[in-house]
């Protein structure tokens, strides 16, 4: 009998350890760790001037007369992706509208994007600061032009033809 109990006591301790194993209740843990990976892609920065406007303008038209709206030619279009923020400088190089020894002083003008009214006056060499956030940043102005006081003097005695100055628009990084 006391064998039977000695056998039995065994079975029941062997059992219940084997049960606690299979189970996991044994009170003994093991962990494992993960990492996550991630990247943002390189982005870019991309910096445009368009042509919206060919068009021969009348030099003579109210629109484009000192106290005028101006008349839009085109615009350009900064888009940062991906990118820390930083701060650019847009430069406005141009000079007069000429054809042969004639040359018309005008003015260049920077309005909203989208706007045709209410533009900025841009002299040349004149400059524009623009600051990114991180991120994306898309920002845009249209760009038209206007004739001083002396260019549309110039213009009412000017011979007809086809007047045409080139303007430069240039972006650095500050």
């Amino acid at each position: 009998m006391k064998k039977t109990l000695v056998l039995f006591i065994a079975i029941l301790f062997v059992g219940g350890v084997l049960f606690a194993e299979l189970t996991g209740t044994t009170g003994d843990t093991d962990t494992g760790s993960l990492v996550v990976y991630g990247e943002i892609p390189p982005g870019a920065i991309e910096f445009t001037v368009t042509q919206t406007d060919s068009s021969n303008v009348d030099l003579l038209s109210a629109i484009v007369a000192p106290a005028g709206a101006g008349y839009v030619i085109g615009n350009w279009d900064l888009t940062s992706t991906n990118q820390a923020a930083n701060a650019y400088t847009i430069t406005y190089d141009y000079g007069t509208l000429d054809l042969n020894t004639t040359s018309i002083e005008y003015v260049l003008l920077e309005y909203a994007a989208g706007a045709t009214t209410g533009g900025a006056q841009k002299s040349d060499l004149a400059t524009t600061g623009i600051t990114t956030t991180a991120g994306t940043t898309t920002v845009g102005r249209n760009i038209g032009f206007r004739l001083t006081n002396t260019g549309l003097t110039t213009a009412i005695g000017a011979p007809e033809g086809s007047y045409q100055d080139t303007v430069t628009i240039t972006i650095e990084t500050n």
